[in-house]
């Protein structure tokens, strides 16, 4: 099986993204020939190589982006670094509709350092909580399964708490303003 079939594949189970490790043994290839296929498919534009292991399939209708909202694979990218996870700040607000506009970047907290993820047209902003698995969290769908998203109420914490991320003081003044129509004080 070559790649290309092995990530149409995929596709078609609406998982998209792998890793190199689970492509290797699935495809029974060397690590040299898988590396030089990941190569050429990432310069058309149809996968976006992540972090470590972890590989996103773009989809043709957004090979104009090379790239899938973050939101399509933050779960399973979190997963493959065996790091619990929640979207905050900015963009859970935006999740919440207490957001005039979407953030610039896609807020994720996690308990461990994690550099920033930059691709193409989006940006993971990894922000540092060491209780990040105390935080009340919801489970929301989103296109291709489901993410873990903090509570409104853990929200407006995390916009106070990670102020400079979000904005500072008037930006989050006007989301904790809307978001206080989902708060369960």
């Amino acid at each position: 099986m070559r790649l290309i079939d092995y990530i149409q594949e995929r596709e078609q189970w609406g998982k998209l993204w792998f890793s190199k490790t689970e492509a290797l043994e699935h495809l029974g290839c060397s690590k040299i020939s898988l590396k030089q296929s990941i190569t050429s498919l990432t310069q058309k534009k149809r996968l976006a190589p992540i972090r470590g292991d972890f590989v996103v399939i773009v989809p043709l209708n957004y090979k104009s982006w090379g790239i899938t909202p973050a939101d399509w694979f933050i779960d399973p990218l979190m997963k493959s670094l065996e790091l619990p996870y929640y979207i905050s700040t900015l963009t859970a607000g935006q999740y919440h509709g207490a957001a005039h506009q979407k953030p610039q970047q896609f807020q994720v907290v996690t308990n461990q350092y994690l550099r920033d993820i930059r691709y193409e047209r989006i940006k993971i902003r990894f922000l540092q909580n060491n209780k990040a698995t105390r935080v009340p969290t919801q489970r929301i769908q989103v296109q291709t399964g489901y993410a873990i998203l903090a509570t409104p109420e853990a929200t407006a914490f995390d916009l106070c708490k990670f102020y400079a991320a979000s904005g500072y003081w008037s930006n989050i003044g006007t989301v904790l303003l809307e978001l206080l129509e989902e708060v369960d004080s």
